[in-house]
């Protein structure tokens, strides 16, 4: 059984071993991202204003705010 929720060809693709350290997808969020769309939540703010703030798609901090009770 894996850790993670997800099968193992996802999380693949988000994680990438690179030499001894695990790097991120560039296309994952990164945490400061998220905690902007956590504020922006609380202020109301619509997910295409605060994608338009971090240059991301709204589908994309629509997606964040549905998996995070946004």
């Amino acid at each position: 059984m894996h850790k993670f929720s997800m099968p193992e060809e996802i999380t693949t693709r988000v994680v990438a071993r690179v030499g001894r350290q695990w790097r991120r997808s560039r296309l994952a969020l990164t945490l400061a991202e998220r905690e902007v769309i956590s504020r922006g939540v609380t202020a109301h703010q619509s997910a295409r204003s605060m994608a338009k703030l971090l240059g991301r798609s709204p589908s994309t901090v629509s997606r964040e705010m549905s998996r995070n009770g946004g």
